[in-house]
């Protein structure tokens, strides 16, 4: 019986766990309890063919729903995803997750590898340094960002992959980023900007040419650091 379990400002509710053992199986009865208010189903079982390895294995359709969110989840946990939400303030709003696929190893040798689907649901953030940085490049001033879409993530090889972040902007243009970001918190990215007026000095006639089109911008460096190519 699981008290509570607390990590990355996440707070698990209690629960029992059991571990069935037989035919050369070991399956966990379903998980059903709470994270940060939201709702958790895990499915799972213990892959233990490998004598000298052990790993944990979720089951399609493992979720967690409408989980709220803090500082702590976004610095430790959401940056790791969307990294726009690094080192941002006054966090709020709520996520989902949904998992395809999860094995995580327990023993012996094995890589974490995780694919899946989260939406942001009313999450609402002051900007730290990243999403500062991005949203300079279209010349908006943007006090505080909102996330409402989904995308997709997939852990492997040591590094977050995701695509599908949206980024809102003042008005009706939005930003777009996908790329990866490594445990060690290197990032991998590129940045769809909108060019905006702002970015044209103001000129009419080139705001009329070239206005709402794309370009591609690499982002390198650390979460904690990015290095955005401004010469993009």
């Amino acid at each position: 019986d699981l008290a509570s379990a607390r990590a990355f400002g996440m707070e698990l509710g209690a629960t029992p766990i059991a571990l069935r053992l037989g035919g050369g199986k070991a399956v966990f009865d379903p998980i059903q309890t709470t994270l940060n208010g939201g709702q958790v189903v895990i499915g799972a079982d213990l892959l233990v063919d490998d004598p000298a390895a052990l790993w944990l294995r979720l089951s399609k359709g493992s979720r967690i729903e409408n989980a709220a969110i803090n500082k702590a989840v976004s610095d430790d946990v959401l940056s790791f995803i969307a990294p726009v939400m690094a080192k941002s303030s006054n966090v709020s709003g709520a996520v989902s997750l949904t998992v395809d696929s999860a094995t995580i190893p327990i023993l012996g040798d094995g890589a974490l590898n995780v694919l899946g689907q989260m939406v942001f649901n009313n999450v609402a953030f002051e900007p730290g340094q990243f999403a500062t940085e991005l949203v300079s490049l279209t010349g908006r001033d943007v006090s505080r960002l909102t996330l409402q879409q989904p995308l997709q993530f997939e852990i492997a090889d040591g590094r977050v992959k995701q695509s599908g972040l949206t980024i809102p902007l003042n008005g009706d243009l939005a930003a777009k980023v996908d790329g990866s970001i490594g445990f060690d918190k290197t990032l991998a990215m590129r940045a769809l900007v909108p060019i905006t007026p702002q970015m044209l000095g103001g000129n009419a006639v080139a705001n009329q040419i070239a206005g709402g089109t794309e370009v591609t911008v690499p982002i390198g460096g650390t979460i904690a650091h990015p290095t955005i190519d401004r010469n993009g």
